[in-house]
């Protein structure tokens, strides 16, 4: 089994990531980027997602770029389908050409199940009001969420939660940001969210190798 500190670890960089789909951006939060950069050299060394974002904050400290135009990303690509860079972080679209698809239905089911409550989330409020369960920014959450759950169960418990865990990744995560990646690259190239979305790619391929080492699932 996973120690504690380990499952902490993924419980924090699933919040990390998750925060930068769920929130619009702020002051704090481009500043929580600019701390935890150097760590994140660490995790993911000699990847240019990694130069990206420091260029990126640059723009953004000693450059000119504004907040609002890190706002204005977030709204085109995740919510406004006439910006002409729209492209929605959710799972039945880009896998099902559909809203409120299969993945929706299963992930819902597995959220109430695990007793993950979305709405519940300090989250940027349309997306409450989207009630989707296969955006992007939910599914990260409730890993986040099931990483919790670990730390404080019991032995049993633990082992069915490292299960949901693989197959959230297996039958969600891992097929549909490796689908994201190129559709993302096309509206949102120059955006925080696609070196963001590739490091996020590299994090839970590490992050799934990691529950196989553990328990061989």
């Amino acid at each position: 089994m996973l120690n504690r500190s380990e499952i902490t670890m993924r419980e924090e960089m699933y919040q990390f990531f998750a925060s930068f789909f769920l929130k619009e951006p702020s002051e704090g939060l481009l500043e929580g980027l600019r701390i935890v950069l150097p760590s994140l050299k660490e995790d993911f060394q000699g990847e240019e997602a990694i130069l990206q974002l420091e260029r990126l904050l640059t723009t953004y400290t000693e450059k000119g770029r504004r907040l609002e135009d890190f706002q204005q990303d977030f709204y085109d690509l995740f919510f406004v389908p006439i910006s002409g860079r729209y492209a929605p972080a959710v799972e039945s679209v880009l896998l099902h050409h559909q809203f409120w698809g299969e993945a929706e239905r299963d992930l819902a089911e597995r959220y109430r199940r695990a007793w993950f409550y979305p709405d519940d989330l300090e989250i940027y409020p349309p997306l409450k009001q989207l009630g989707m369960a296969d955006y992007l920014g939910f599914e990260l959450a409730y890993m986040a969420h099931l990483c919790n759950m670990e730390t404080y169960s019991g032995m049993g418990i633990r082992k069915r939660v490292e299960q949901e865990e693989a197959e959230i990744l297996d039958l969600h995560l891992l097929l549909f940001v490796n689908r994201y990646l190129p559709k993302l690259q096309e509206a949102g190239e120059e955006t925080l969210y696609f070196p963001m979305l590739q490091l996020l790619q590299r994090f839970i391929e590490k992050d799934r190798q990691l529950l196989s080492c553990d328990g061989g699932m």
